[in-house]
């Protein structure tokens, strides 16, 4: 089982994100290249960036309505904003335990 991660350059993902993400003449989304199990992928591979869409991709979700796919996107992104927490406060602790210096 082959369980590496492929490699796609930005210019790549961000042409397949706006080819899926078009829009139609009317400015009504296009819906016939829509593949919400992409977005998953993108989204958990961490492939995706909001500047790919011009009006972001949080607004392309809402307007074809995937509310499966935007809560996909908050928990991909919620998740790696706490890791971040988690390991800034860490390192300030380390830091702090080893800067701590009591004068007995």
């Amino acid at each position: 089982m082959n369980t590496r991660i492929p490699i796609f350059s930005n210019d790549f993902i961000k042409k397949v994100v706006s080819y899926c993400i078009s829009q139609n003449p009317d400015g009504t989304p296009n819906m016939k290249f829509w593949t919400p199990s992409l977005f998953q992928y993108f989204i958990e591979k961490g492939f995706l960036s909001n500047s790919y869409v011009k009006d972001g991709i949080v607004k392309a979700f809402i307007e074809r309505n995937s509310w499966v796919i935007f809560e996909i996107l908050f928990v991909h992104f919620f998740n790696k904003l706490v890791l971040f927490i988690n390991k800034t406060l860490f390192n300030l602790l380390v830091v702090a335990k080893t800067s701590y210096n009591p004068c007995y």
